[in-house]
């Protein structure tokens, strides 16, 4: 979509001053399930009244083609939404989550804060985008202040060699200053994480820096594990059944004997340790149970039993589940 027009410029989500945005542009979508072409020309407008108030409308004309049928609609008052903001002062630190991988999958409270924020955050490998900008991607307009925080290092050395240790820790020293620069200077800043913020995030290494000097809101978001079961159809617990949330990089030893004593399990962090954490699961008896999630929710997911998972390593963002098998009445 292209849009031109003015806006009065935000200072984070709590200055909602008054002032009026137009926008107009072409929208075009096709379904290939039913060769269906649909386009809009839509004119909108945001009104804002006072700091906590303000509507919008749209009007525009669409039309549609399907087969060779063809139709045309004159929208006409459109839709007129009023509401209230949630005010966050400046110098506001934000840890959103943005979902395990789908951006269909997050939460309202997350979609307006990424919009409006000052600075939108993120992790991200050496030479990629980063998961959790690609997820969000389709909110950001050309124009975002954005601040990228590049891993030295990822799953190249283990976590638990001492040079992965110095390096993050520097890494994760360095990253909290950049913020920290930012919130003295007024800006509100989202730094936004896939699954949820305080589940194995390293967002939760900057709330732990900087939590005691500014005013700091945790958003949830969906878990990787919850979008991973979930897209895989796999009910993971029953009745009483207990759960257990292994990261891959356990000994080996230490997942079989953890696995041993749960009914249901999440296994974590799979990545380089995939063929010992499928010996583990193996060695627990629990390999014709086992399936195997890679990139759930996301384009280019792959999901497959365990037992027919051959390759000596996994996907960065690759799981195990393994269902319990409880109560089911």
């Amino acid at each position: 979509m292209v849009t031109v027009g003015v806006e009065q410029p935000l200072r984070g989500v709590q200055q909602f001053l008054p002032g009026l945005r137009l926008g107009i542009g072409p929208q075009f979508a096709t379904n290939p399930n039913d060769t269906m072409l649909t386009g809009q020309f839509l004119v909108g407008a945001d009104l804002r009244f006072s700091e906590k108030l303000g509507a919008s409308f749209e009007l525009g004309y669409s039309g549609e083609r399907r087969g060779r049928l063809a139709g045309r609609h004159l929208v006409l008052g459109g839709a007129m939404r009023f509401g209230t903001v949630i005010g966050l002062g400046p110098a506001t630190l934000l840890l959103v989550g943005v979902g395990p991988g789908d951006v269909r999958y997050l939460t309202l409270r997350a979609a307006g804060l990424v919009r409006a924020v000052d600075v939108v955050a993120f992790f991200a490998k050496k030479g990629v985008q980063g998961n959790a900008r690609r997820i969000v991607a389709p909110l950001m307009g050309e124009e975002r202040a954005e601040l990228r925080l590049e891993y030295p290092v990822t799953d190249e050395i283990p976590a638990g060699h001492p040079d992965y240790q110095s390096q993050i820790a520097g890494f994760y020293r360095e990253s909290s200053e950049r913020l920290a620069s930012l919130l003295k200077q007024g800006q509100s800043v989202g730094l936004i994480a896939e699954g949820d913020p305080f589940f194995y995030g390293s967002f939760m290494h900057m709330w732990r820096r900087l939590a005691a000097d500014f005013p700091v809101e945790v958003v949830p978001g969906v878990t990787g594990m919850s979008g991973c079961w979930t897209r895989a159809n796999l009910p993971i617990t029953w009745g009483d059944d207990t759960l257990a949330v292994l990261p891959g990089t356990l000994e080996e030893t230490q997942l079989v004997d953890r696995l041993r004593l749960t009914d249901a399990a999440v296994i974590m962090k799979v990545g380089r340790n995939l063929g010992k954490v499928r010996r583990a699961v193996e060695a627990a008896g629990l390999l014709s149970r086992a399936v195997y999630v890679e990139r759930g929710t996301m384009q280019d997911e792959r999901i497959l039993p365990l037992a027919e998972c051959g390759e000596p390593a996994g996907a960065y963002f690759a799981m195990i589940l393994i269902p319990g098998q409880g109560r089911a009445l």
